[in-house]
């Protein structure tokens, strides 16, 4: 399942985050499941949901933003009657592009949400259907590769629409997709703060001081987008805009803003007694700056007091200290030329080699308008920021890059590693 994030009305959303249900499992062993695949995958952000029957469901995303699947789900039932226990497949065309949103929800619970080519839906769907051993509410918008009406005979891939797999069968008159709302319950959080808002008990021998970015961090999530581009986004549902996409991603933050707020963190908290900084850590759509450091025991108090008046929060894990501040960084302006790949690309280039870093360029991906690739930035610098992320600042501001995430990892006090991942967006 490919992990997508996409913007409406100014909003991110991601769609095919990986999503588990567990029976019978303490609280403990879930949460250490949890652990184990931030271990393995890196920071990932999580919502956990208590079901019925002693069931917990986790959905879990190294990437932050609304649950696609379920904030959709919630639309359904309130603005169209579907019972809270019912089990759906809908499908509806994304406007000007060459690719669906499908979402699935079995019994109540949402288990598959994605925005793919139609030419992958038949297949899975046909399999879903006759693996379920239940039968389906379909709800269906614009040009899917679901019959334009339910007729006898009528099929998806391979699977006939009878009776007793087709529940309900409904074609919408207008696009459900703009009317989906980002519902707090579904926003993807840290770990610790998810466990801490499913009220999942602390773990013994962890000694927790527990980050709260509580309702007021929500908020400040909210005001990442300023007004101006939520309007902006807001009028391009109604107007046909080929590279609304495009506009989305290159309106979001610069790398020049988020690597001189990683600076003032970094000099804000370098100073503090006993306090060895490891790591800071931004992500496109979570909102704030995450800090790791190592730290003296006998500090702790000390630090707790000289942060008493700061916008950190400061949350205590076995030997190690989590700075966590919400950050409010300006939006670029729309983009009003856009430049081919190939040309840009080198200037990526060039600007690397200057300090002497690494490259690394995913395949290119393209929808009907527009090209995308994925990259890689990787350099040493001693005394973070200094002339390597001065340069970087220079060259890149202008470039056509959308910042997924920056991490600067610090080997010793002086000596550190910045790794951007983003994605370079063109013609």
């Amino acid at each position: 399942m490919s992990l997508v994030y996409f913007q409406l009305k100014g909003e991110t959303f991601i769609a095919g985050a990986n999503r588990d249900t567990y029976a019978g499992k303490s609280a403990k062993q879930i949460k250490e499941t949890l652990i184990s695949i931030e271990t393995a995958e890196g920071p990932t952000a999580a919502v956990i949901k208590k079901g019925s029957s002693g069931l917990v469901h986790t959905v879990t995303s190294t990437l932050s933003g609304y649950l696609f699947g379920e904030c959709l789900w919630e639309y359904l039932k309130k603005e169209m009657g579907r019972s809270a226990g019912d089990s759906i497949i809908f499908c509806e065309e994304k406007r000007n592009e060459s690719e669906c949103y499908l979402v699935i929800v079995s019994q109540g619970v949402v288990i598959y949400d994605a925005i793919i080519p139609p030419s992958q839906i038949d297949e899975f769907v046909s399999d879903t259907i006759k693996n379920s051993g239940e039968s389906f509410n379909i709800i269906v918008y614009g040009n899917t590769p679901f019959p334009a009406e339910n007729e006898l005979g009528s099929s998806i891939g391979d699977i006939v629409l009878e009776p007793e797999l087709i529940k309900s069968y409904t074609v919408l008159d207008s696009p459900c997709i703009d009317h989906v709302l980002p519902l707090k319950r579904y926003l993807l959080l840290p770990i610790p703060s998810a466990l801490i808002k499913a009220r999942m008990a602390i773990p013994k021998g962890a000694i927790y001081i527990i980050l709260l970015a509580s309702f007021l961090g929500y908020m400040a999530y909210e005001t990442i987008v300023p007004e101006e581009v939520v309007k902006q986004v807001t009028k391009a549902v109604t107007v046909v805009d080929h590279y609304v996409g495009f506009n989305d991603k290159l309106t979001t933050p610069t790398h020049k803003d988020i690597l001189n707020a990683m600076g003032r963190a970094h000099e804000e908290l370098v100073t503090l007694p006993g306090v060895s900084i490891q790591k800071i850590y931004f992500q496109h759509g979570q909102g704030n700056l995450t800090v790791t450091a190592n730290i003296a025991e006998a500090s702790h108090a000390q630090i707790n007091e000289l942060l008493t008046t700061s916008p950190w929060e400061v949350n205590f894990i076995n030997g190690q200290v989590f700075f966590t501040k919400d950050i409010l960084l300006k939006n670029r302006q729309k983009p009003t030329q856009i430049y081919p790949i190939k040309a840009v690309l080198p200037m990526v280039l060039d600007g690397v080699y200057l300090i002497d870093g690494t490259l690394s360029v995913g395949d290119e991906g393209a929808t009907r308008h527009y090209k995308e690739r994925t990259l890689t930035i990787k350099y040493e610098e001693d005394y973070f920021p200094s002339y390597k992320t001065d340069e970087i600042i220079t060259k890149f501001t202008t470039l056509p890059l959308h910042i997924k995430s920056v991490d600067v990892s610090f080997t010793s006090r002086s000596r550190s590693e910045v790794t951007t991942n983003a994605s370079l967006l063109g013609e």
